[in-house]
């Protein structure tokens, strides 16, 4: 799923039945970053609602990590969205 501001596709060593990564296309290293960098953040946030729905999952978990020591490999920020 894609549009002008965000981008979302599943994961190539998936940790769940469904293991989607969704990202904005602003430059931003982690969350804060993306934070201090949108002033309109919750378009974000209602991106992921959209891929939830689209992928008709109303149960999961969204994950990000900030930080190697974190768990974060990709220095882009991003969210995971997990669900059986």
């Amino acid at each position: 799923m894609e549009d002008d501001r965000c981008l979302a596709f599943y994961d190539i060593a998936p940790k769940a039945a469904i293991h989607v990564i969704i990202i904005p296309k602003l430059a931003c290293v982690d969350f804060e970053d993306f934070l201090s960098k949108e002033p309109d953040s919750r378009y974000f946030f209602d991106f992921i609602l959209k891929v939830a729905k689209t992928l008709n999952v109303s149960h999961y978990k969204l994950q990000t990590n900030k930080g190697a020591n974190a768990g974060q490999e990709i220095m882009h920020f991003h969210v995971h969205l997990l669900a059986s």
